[in-house]
C-alpha cells in the first residue's frame, strides 16, 4: 500500500510537470507571435508572457522538488520490500523450505523482523486491518491453490496485462514524438519556401514538446518494463507446465517443493532485475525549456 501510494504520487506530478512544460512552451510562442502594445500591460501578448512565465516556473519547481530522486527511491524501496515480504509469506504458507521444520513460524518471524529492519528508510503508512491482510495468503495453502492463487493470478492478473499496458503507452509516446517530429520538420520546409512565415518559433516549440514527450516515456520506462514482465510471465507460466507435467507423469513428492521455490524464485529475480534498474538508471524528469521571445 505504501508503494502504490508513493507510486501514484510520483505518477501524478509527472503528469502535471509534462502538462506544465509543455503548456508554458506552447503559451510562450503563441505570446511571441502576437503584437504587444508598449504602453498596455493587459495586452493579450503580455499576459501569455506572464502565464508562460508561471507555468514554466511551476514545471521547474515540480521537477526539482515532486519528483526528486529520493521519493523515486523510497517507492523503489517500499515495493521491493514489500514483494519479499509476500514472497517469504508464501513459502510459510505452503511449508517449503526454509520454513518446512517446526520452527517455521520462529524463522517467518524474523525474517519479517529482517526486512523491517531493511526498511527504515521508508516512510511508515497506516494501514486498517482489511489493506494490511490483502493480498496475503492464508495460515496454510496446498500447492495446487498456490499455483492458482499465486502463480496464475500474477501470470494472469499482474504481468501479462501490465506488460500490455505499458506497451501500449510506449507506442503512443513514440507515435507522438514522431508525429511532433514531422510536423516541426514540415513547417521548417514551409517556413523556408514562404517568405515572411515565421515558423521557426513554432519548429523549437515542436521540438521542446517532442523531447518533453520522449524524457516522459523515458522516465516510465514503458518498454524495459513491458519486456520484463513478458519475460517474467513466460518463465513462470512455462514452470508452471513443468510442474504439472512431473505431477500427472511420475507423481514425484519433491516436485511441489521445487515447483514453490523455483516459482519464488523467478518473482524475486523479476523483483531484483525491476529494482536494480530503477536505482541504477537515472530518472529522466521532462524539464521546462523556455521558447519564443520574452514580451
Amino acid at each position: 500500500m505504501r508503494a502504490a501510494g508513493i507510486r501514484s504520487n510520483l505518477d501524478r506530478w509527472r503528469l502535471i510537470t509534462l502538462g506544465l512544460t509543455v503548456g508554458g512552451a506552447l503559451v510562450a510562442t503563441l505570446a511571441s507571435q502576437l503584437p504587444s502594445g508598449a504602453n498596455d500591460v493587459l495586452s493579450v501578448a503580455r499576459v501569455l508572457s506572464l502565464v508562460s512565465a508561471a507555468s514554466m516556473a511551476a514545471a521547474s519547481w515540480t521537477a526539482r522538488t515532486m519528483l526528486d530522486p529520493m521519493r523515486e527511491k523510497q517507492w523503489i524501496r517500499a515495493r521491493a520490500l514489500a514483494e519479499r515480504a509476500k514472497s517469504e509469506s508464501y513459502r510459510y504458507a505452503t511449508h517449503s523450505a526454509p520454513y518446512d521444520g517446526p520452527d517455521g513460524a520462529k524463522k517467518l518471524f524474523a525474517r519479517i523482523d529482517a526486512l523491517t529492519s531493511e526498511g527504515q528508510d521508508v516512510p511508515p503508512c497506516d494501514l486498517t486491518d482489511e489493506e494490511a491482510s490483502r493480498n496475503k495468503p492464508a495460515s496454510t495453502l496446498s500447492v495446487e491453490d498456490y499455483a492458482v492463487i499465486r502463480v496464475e493470478q500474477e501470470i494472469t492478473g499482474f504481468f501479462e496485462p501490465n506488460a500490455a499496458a505499458n506497451e501500449r503507452h510506449g507506442i503512443l509516446c513514440t507515435r507522438a514524438v514522431q508525429t511532433l517530429s514531422l510536423l516541426s520538420a514540415l513547417l521548417a520546409v514551409i517556413g523556408a519556401s514562404m517568405r515572411g512565415m515565421n515558423g521557426e518559433a513554432w519548429v523549437a516549440v515542436l521540438s521542446t514538446v517532442s523531447a518533453s514527450i520522449g524524457s516522459y516515456a523515458m522516465a516510465k520506462r514503458y518498454q524495459r518494463l513491458a519486456a520484463t514482465y513478458r519475460l517474467a510471465a513466460e518463465r513462470l507460466r512455462r514452470r508452471k507446465a513443468e510442474w504439472e507435467f512431473a505431477k500427472t507423469s511420475d507423481g514425484d513428492p519433491a516436485a511441489d517443493e521445487s515447483f514453490v521455490s523455483d516459482a519464488e524464485n523467478i518473482l524475486n529475480g523479476e523483483n531484483q532485475t525491476w529494482a536494480t534498474d530503477f536505482l541504477t538508471q537515472a530518472t529522466a524528469t521532462p524539464k521546462p525549456v523556455a521558447t519564443g521571445d520574452t514580451v
